[in-house]
């Protein structure tokens, strides 16, 4: 008896070299092992007569007397002629997957565009492997040497079943449209990716997982990505085309196989999977799309560096070790290099201020106006590149404060080298290397030989601009003083508050020229729930109460309608001619105007008929404000003390201002009036248009322009002669205009206002 025969005597089919029999429970074949050249295996349970999990044929140990013993034959030889092109890959594969339909649609939720598919990921057609992915492996040359098929789900996950995997130079259908013959012995010693590494100078970064190196390509393409098909083929892959390139393994979590590589290679090695939370087996891949992952803001902090040039978030495992230490507390302004070298001056950064505008200057410091960056979806001010570091600025995270650690003062000191090598090129190597020194003074401790023998050399070999070294500022410190870092932070916070309170005063200035009421939200841009401009508030809201006369919009809106309802009914001015109702009512009863306004309350419907403007409120209110404005740089924040802190409000001693014209800020004359000339020109054309009433108020306009004329011949005394105040109390009994709609421009204040 054979062995074929003796393995199906106990019940067994032998279907090509795989071993199958029918399940006690479903009735179904399933396979449970397997025939090899020299042996036979059996690998599933309930395989009686045989032992699982032990190769057969070579051995004694099978329970059965009758058991003939398998005689070896000897290996055919396999020949390694496989030689077909990419072109060939191309036409006997096809373009869609499983897995690129699931690596599209995750590209397009994470990166908001379909995918790149840079290393030409192909599906297979037909047999067991359809739908398959299959990664192609093609040398730094070009040359197409094979492909990896694998099975994927619809979720991106490898199924893990038998038969989820092979290669295209052995799989039948492929091979048999190829017309190839059966065998095919390729060694793959290339890299998945490899065509990269051809005349590239980005840092290289390697993988196991060719599904890895896809994934990751996609998010940080000017990484260039490799791929070892396997955690023990990086042993076998071709090194000389990492020669001259800066080299980061990455293994998967919890190895320590690719480390030691590592250390025998003298490239770098990313431990950053290791950590409790993450799972033994576990690639980079696994977290880099899941923002709940406990190491996701770390991953991609790392691969932006990488992608940037930067190295030094990165384990190394030279002889050499950094060994930093933190020794110290101290939180004062701290740097390190000097700003001269022997007679040259070191020039320590750059920036663009001179292209931003000046919002704001007090005694210590320039405020610069910000720009919206589109991209960035922010305000930004100019930017600056600086080599000085303050080393000792402590990190801000939740919870507190903190030094910064080793990666963070790593990726500082590259900073500060190569921004020293770009301003500085004929110096920057002794500068930095005398630099160094003044760390001795600092709260920490490290090899400084490793940094200048190791850190140093990369990081003058990059040619990666220096963008994520930039900082976005909008101040200048101007000040001659020295402060600690807490009264600079103090001073400054002080400063761009003057900035903002300038900003939000002058726009309170404006609107009390426009004599209406004033929403503190919209006018001024200050929250109604936002106490840190409470005095300007406080001075808007008595506003409205006094001269308007409406605590809330809604009151005003209602004082309008009531307004309307009466003979005084008000008259606007538009941006070209004034408008008004051609039906002016007569006066109703209250019941009547409550009936056309909607407002029930009778004692609110008085109050606004009867409200009168308080003047001396409104001339203090103008007053204050037209001096806020002209001292803001000696408003002095107040900060509360007790629970959260932060400024509330500010001090300002203000004095009373004696003949000072408070609406000289505002629009002149010619910018808000119609002027002389245009006003009779506007009442002989378009006479017929217009109502009684506009007609009325233009004739008014025209003899007051004229007077305006008269008075600015006048000489003080001549003014006197004319009763001036008496003058000037009638004109605004005559233009004092209340309004009613916000979106209408209203009647500033007299022109003669203006003028005298």
């Amino acid at each position: 008896m054979n062995n074929i025969d003796y393995i199906e005597s106990k019940g067994f089919q032998i279907k090509g070299r795989y071993i199958f029999k029918r399940s006690e429970s479903n009735n179904r074949h399933k396979v449970v092992g397997q025939l090899n050249d020299s042996n036979f295996f059996l690998y599933s349970e309930n395989v009686y007569p045989f032992k699982q999990g032990t190769n057969y044929f070579d051995n004694s140990t099978i329970a059965d007397p009758n058991y003939i013993h398998y005689i070896k034959k000897e290996k055919l030889k396999v020949s390694n002629d496989f030689n077909v092109t990419f072109e060939q890959f191309i036409e006997v594969t096809k373009e869609k997957s499983i897995f690129t339909d699931w690596l599209n649609g995750k590209t397009n939720t994470f990166l908001n565009k379909g995918s790149e598919n840079y290393f030409d990921l192909r599906g297979v057609y037909s047999g067991y492997m359809e739908n398959s992915v299959c990664f192609p492996f093609i040398d730094i040359d070009g040359n197409f040497i094979t492909a990896q098929i694998i099975k994927y789900d619809s979720k991106g996950s490898r199924i893990k079943s038998q038969f989820s995997t092979n290669w295209f130079h052995s799989y039948k259908d492929i091979k048999k449209n190829l017309e190839l013959k059966d065998s095919y012995s390729v060694p793959v010693k290339c890299f998945f990716g490899e065509n990269y590494l051809k005349d590239s100078d980005n840092i290289v970064a390697i993988v196991e997982a060719p599904k890895t190196a896809s994934i990751l390509k996609e998010v940080y393409p000017n990484i260039d990505w490799l791929a070892t098909a396997g955690e023990t083929q990086i042993s076998t892959k071709n090194l000389s085309v990492l020669e001259n390139r800066t080299v980061i393994l990455f293994p998967d979590a919890h190895s320590s196989v690719w480390s030691e590589f590592a250390k025998k290679n003298n490239f770098y090695c990313s431990n950053i999977l290791n950590v409790d939370s993450v799972q033994k087996g576990d690639d980079i891949a696994d977290h880099i799309f899941n923002t709940g992952s406990s190491v996701y803001s770390e991953i991609h902090d790392q691969l932006t560096g990488i992608s940037d040039g930067v190295t030094g978030a990165i384990d190394s495992y030279d002889e050499l070790e950094l060994n930093f230490q933190i020794t110290g507390a101290e939180q004062g302004y701290f740097t390190i290099i000097n700003p001269q070298y022997k007679k040259e001056k070191v020039q320590l950064s750059v920036n663009n201020a001179s292209e931003f505008k000046v919002i704001f200057r007090d005694k210590l410091f320039s405020i610069y106006e910000k720009e919206f960056v589109k991209e960035e979806g922010c305000l930004k001010g100019y930017e600056i590149y600086s080599a000085q570091v303050d080393w000792h600025r402590p990190v801000i995270e939740k919870g507190g404060f903190r030094q910064m650690n080793e990666r963070e003062f790593i990726f500082q000191l590259q900073g500060c080298f190569r921004i020293l090598k770009a301003l500085n090129p004929k110096i920057y190597l002794d500068v930095f290397e005398r630099s160094l020194n003044n760390f001795k003074d600092s709260n920490y401790s490290f090899n400084k030989d490793y940094v200048l023998y190791d850190l140093v050399k990369q990081w003058d070999n990059c040619k990666r601009d220096l963008s994520i070294f930039k900082k976005v500022r909008d101040w200048r410190y101007t000040g001659s003083k020295s402060l600690t870092r807490e009264e600079f932070i103090k001073e400054l916070n002080n400063s761009r508050y003057r900035a903002n309170l300038n900003s939000k005063a002058n726009a309170l200035y404006d609107v009390l020229s426009e004599n209406r009421f004033i929403d503190i939200e919209t006018d001024l841009l200050i929250q109604s729930n936002y106490n840190t401009y409470r005095r300007l508030t406080d001075l808007a809201k008595e506003w409205n109460e006094f001269v308007i006369g409406a605590k809330t919009y809604k009151s005003f809106i209602n004082k309008g309608k009531v307004a309307r309802c009466t003979k005084n009914n008000a008259v606007h001015i538009s941006n070209t001619i004034y408008t008004a109702s051609k039906n002016v009512q007569s006066d109703f009863n209250y019941s009547k105007i409550a009936e056309i306004t909607g407002i029930k309350n009778r004692n609110t419907i008085k109050s606004f008929l009867e409200f009168k403007t308080n003047e001396d409120v409104r001339k203090r209110i103008i007053e204050d404000v037209f001096f806020i404005v002209n001292n803001i740089t000696i408003a002095e924040p107040v900060r509360q003390l007790i629970g959260r802190k932060g400024i509330i409000s500010f001090d300002i001693d203000i004095t009373p201002v004696k003949d000072v014209s408070v609406f000289s800020q505002a629009l002149s004359p010619e910018e808000v009036f119609i002027p002389l000339d245009g006003l009779k020109r506007l009442l002989t054309v378009q006479k017929d248009e217009l109502s009684e009433v506009q007609v009325k108020m233009i004739k008014a306009e025209i003899r007051y322009l004229e007077l305006l004329d008269k008075i600015k011949s006048l000489s003080v005394k001549e003014k006197d002669k004319m009763k001036f105040n008496e003058f000037r109390k009638g004109l605004i009994n005559t233009y004092f205009l209340e309004p009613l709609n916000r979106d209408v421009k209203i009647l500033p204040l007299l022109r003669l206002e203006k003028v005298v």
